[in-house]
């Protein structure tokens, strides 16, 4: 049986309880623990050194075309897909594009305040927390971890501290299945989103 596997909430490595610790260990329910190497040596990742631990590759970067939105929200249900057991790798990867405080971090339940553009494979956006009108972002406000979006965005954002921002590239099992939404989102799309953790509103 292959062991149960988290991401941590600093360096993002999906990691078992040998990386962690027991006490970091025992977290994981309520909050996402932190690595025994980012404990040990804070400040390595604006250091620019590799982590020892780390066995996910970076995507490469999505060019993000902008296009007016209207009609599609990431608040719609997605459709049903297989329960997904706990011990499975996160279907979706997670590349930082600016820092967060790495102090603040989302609980499962608590009410996160983001900005966020998504985008299909060939780089069409088709939905987004930018106004037109206003030309700027009007954060988007959900409880997270709890279904009220879809899978990838749930789990990545838990992963998140106050001011971060990264791309999410989110595998069909974990968004919108083999279904869509379609007329924006075909069956099994894999989808690109780039979303900033404004804040946590408790």
């Amino acid at each position: 049986m292959e062991e149960e596997r988290v991401p941590c909430k600093v360096c993002s490595c999906m990691l078992d309880k040998t990386g962690y610790g027991t006490s970091q260990w025992k977290k994981k329910k309520a909050q996402v623990p932190t690595c025994k190497h980012c404990l040990e040596n804070p400040g390595w990742l604006e250091s620019g050194d590799k982590h020892p631990l780390l066995s996910l590759a970076a995507p490469a970067a999505t060019t993000v075309v902008v296009e007016k939105l209207e009609d599609l929200k990431v608040t719609e249900a997605a459709p049903e897909v297989e329960e997904v057991q706990e011990s499975e790798v996160p279907k979706y990867t997670k590349r930082i594009l600016k820092k967060g405080d790495k102090e603040n971090f989302p609980l499962r339940k608590q009410v996160v305040k983001v900005n966020y553009t998504g985008t299909l494979e060939g780089g069409k956006v088709f939905d987004s927390s930018f106004s037109e009108k206003k030309k700027t972002h009007v954060p988007f406000t959900f409880k997270v971890g709890i279904g009220k979006v879809i899978k990838g965005w749930d789990e990545a954002i838990l992963t998140m501290s106050v001011g971060e921002k990264c791309e999410i590239v989110i595998e069909p099992v974990w968004a919108y299945g083999k279904k869509g939404a379609m007329p924006h989102i075909p069956p099994n799309a894999t989808l690109t989103f780039e979303v900033e953790l404004v804040g946590i509103l408790g």
